[in-house]
């Protein structure tokens, strides 16, 4: 997962704050060891992962990250959906953070995510259940 993480957001990262090996890697692990992480895998390789934290009161998702070759083809779209339907059943927000240089921001928007905040170079986004 962390090699996925490196590979799809390392150059968006590098772009705003400069790209620190060793910072990452901690930052990953803090924000993926508190998480509900789901696999995603194309046939029998691995495509990608979603880290999400569930809390009584709202859901964090802290990344969503597919590779390269599978993106921009309904994988993500659909999960999201399916976190969103879930998010609803249970009476809960949906919050999450996105640079503004991903073009995920634009995904996040078309399934109803708003922005509510942002700091420098990133969104602070959510979904009302």
């Amino acid at each position: 997962m962390l090699a996925c993480f490196k590979h799809t957001m390392r150059e968006a990262v590098a772009r705003n704050w400069g790209w620190d090996e060793s910072f990452q890697d901690a930052s990953f692990v803090r924000h993926v060891r508190t998480a509900d992480c789901v696999v995603f895998e194309s046939g029998p390789a691995f495509a990608g992962f979603a880290a999400v934290e569930r809390h009584a009161h709202a859901w964090t998702l802290q990344m969503l990250c597919l590779m390269p070759a599978l993106q921009r083809l309904g994988h993500g779209t659909r999960w999201l959906q399916a976190l969103k339907h879930d998010a609803a059943c249970r009476g809960v927000p949906v919050h999450l953070h996105v640079m503004k240089v991903n073009p995920a921001q634009l995904l996040y928007e078309s399934l109803g995510f708003e922005v509510i905040g942002e700091d420098g170079a990133v969104y602070e986004m959510a979904l009302a259940p």
